[in-house]
């Protein structure tokens, strides 16, 4: 919420309880005690969805809406079900905020886990990071990932996506180039979560950009 280019030299309250918090390159995300999801941040002119927030509107620090530029906490009010209908957002329990190179910054994803254990995503698809199914389009409103469920924690790299269910199994979507989501060398990208096999019983999942 400071101005552009602002240092924030002395920590600041928020007030209300935080159910959880994420950072990622130029953005925020918080989650409150009832399980709102609130975004905040800067969009640039290659933004490609990643706060969830809907569409960029013709407006440059308007409050209330979705600017370009920087941006103050906006509620997420709207989640895109696996139906594929608009509806209200669920109280939602984790979230991970996506992360970008520099000169990427506006090409990322984010992941929510609801309070029911489904996960929402939205952004960046070019490798079918956002685990729905195809690859290449962009999405600015979280969508419901089909056909998981209990998920209790999420990592996001740069162009793939890992989701750890309360079995400890854990899923994959996105590139497969270097072995991100531990398909084999035949296996390039997944726009599909797809178990990966040498994992279970896990507690804990994190990724870096790339690895």
């Amino acid at each position: 919420g400071n101005p552009l280019g602002g240092d924030q030299r002395v920590p600041e309250t928020i007030l209300g309880d935080i159910r959880d918090i994420s950072a990622g390159s130029r953005h925020t995300f918080r989650i409150t005690e009832d399980g709102v999801v609130f975004a905040a941040g800067f969009v640039e002119s290659e933004y490609r969805g990643h706060l969830g927030l809907g569409p960029v509107q013709d407006c440059t620090g308007d409050k209330g809406k979705l600017c370009e530029y920087e941006n103050d906490p906006l509620p997420v009010t709207k989640v895109i079900d696996a139906k594929g209908k608009r509806v209200d957002a669920p109280p939602f329990k984790r979230v991970y905020a996506g992360v970008g190179v520099p000169a990427d910054s506006g090409e990322m994803h984010s992941v929510l886990i609801g309070e029911n254990g489904k996960v929402y995503i939205t952004g960046n698809n070019n490798k079918g990071q956002l685990c729905l199914g195809d690859r290449g389009n962009q999405v600015d409103y979280f969508h419901e990932v089909p056909r998981i469920s209990n998920a209790v924690a999420a990592a996001v790299g740069v162009e793939f996506t890992l989701i750890l269910l309360e079995n400890g199994d854990v899923y994959g979507c996105g590139t497969n180039e270097v072995g991100e989501i531990g398909q084999g060398q035949d296996t390039v990208f997944s726009p599909s979560p797809v178990k990966i096999d040498s994992l279970s019983d896990i507690d804990e999942i994190s990724t870096g950009l790339s690895f």
